[in-house]
């Protein structure tokens, strides 16, 4: 049977149309996934939504239940510091305002900075004395896991999604490029982008990994500054779900028919046997 599966309305409406997030923000509940494990960011392990979490000088954020930063690259030394659970934290100046639960998160380590009276931590970053390109800059890998039942169709199986991140970002299915070009554009962290995922990058049945390369660039002399992901929706696609075949074609036929014999056979048996009269 094909299936369509959306994320929650609010959350779907919002970001496949890349909403600035003009309006209320509404906290998401009992956030079903398209799979297991399959979340956008900012959600705990009840699937519920963290909210946003305004950093201070002690503490920088919540950690979310299912983004981790596996590695850092390109950083000579005290990378491990960046390296861990996610933290769920506020929105920093000029990045793409949050959708409806999915916050805004960032590698744990970061050195606070109330820079313009804006509360957020910093990383480090590739500075850039000419003109920003694409290719460079230091790289944090962001990893969630999540599971395909195998009762699922593979081939007709289709993940959209949409993000923003600081400064951009490539994707990687179980370590098979999925990279879309749109999500390069070093504006990413403010105008946000569009994703899709499914056989053609790797996805398997079973366990699935889903690598964000996040990659953060800086200007002049400044050696960090804020980075961070933002993946609005990873909830919503198609796909067919595998029909049970009737209870037939899981019984070869001369089994069939050895099971028919045994039957037939029995109730002869019965038949055959005279009844007994009631006890004198």
């Amino acid at each position: 049977m094909n299936h369509l599966r959306l994320a929650p309305s609010a959350v779907l409406a919002a970001a496949l149309a890349l909403s600035l997030g003009t309006g209320a923000r509404a906290q998401i509940l009992n956030y079903a996934p398209l799979f297991p494990g399959l979340f956008p960011t900012g959600f705990n392990s009840s699937g519920n939504s963290i909210g946003t979490i305004e950093a201070t000088s002690t503490s920088e954020g919540i950690v979310d239940s299912h983004y981790s930063v596996v590695q850092v690259s390109n950083f000579v030394s005290g990378y491990t510091k960046y390296e861990g659970g996610a933290y769920v934290t506020n929105t920093a100046a000029g990045w793409h305002a949050t959708v409806n639960g999915a916050d805004w998160i960032e590698p744990p380590g970061g050195v606070y900075s109330a820079y313009a009276g804006n509360p957020e931590y910093w990383f480090p970053g590739t500075v850039q004395t000419g003109a920003a390109t694409n290719g460079s800059g230091v790289q944090y890998d962001y990893q969630i896991v999540f599971t395909v039942p195998t009762s699922f169709a593979l081939s007709t199986i289709s993940i959209a999604g949409s993000l923003a991140a600081d400064d951009y970002v490539d994707i990687y299915l179980n370590g098979n490029s999925a990279r879309e070009v749109a999500l390069t554009a070093l504006n990413l962290y403010s105008a946000g982008g569009a994703f899709s995922l499914g056989t053609a990058n790797g996805l398997v049945l079973g366990t699935n990994t889903l690598t964000f390369a996040v990659f953060n660039l800086d200007a002049g002399s400044k050696t960090s500054s804020p980075s961070g992901l933002d993946v609005f929706a990873v909830g919503t696609g198609t796909y067919t779900t595998l029909s049970a075949p009737e209870i037939g074609a899981f019984i070869p036929a001369a089994g069939a028919v050895a099971l028919y014999g045994s039957l037939l056979l029995a109730r002869r048996r019965t038949l055959g046997k005279s009844p007994k009269g009631p006890t004198v």
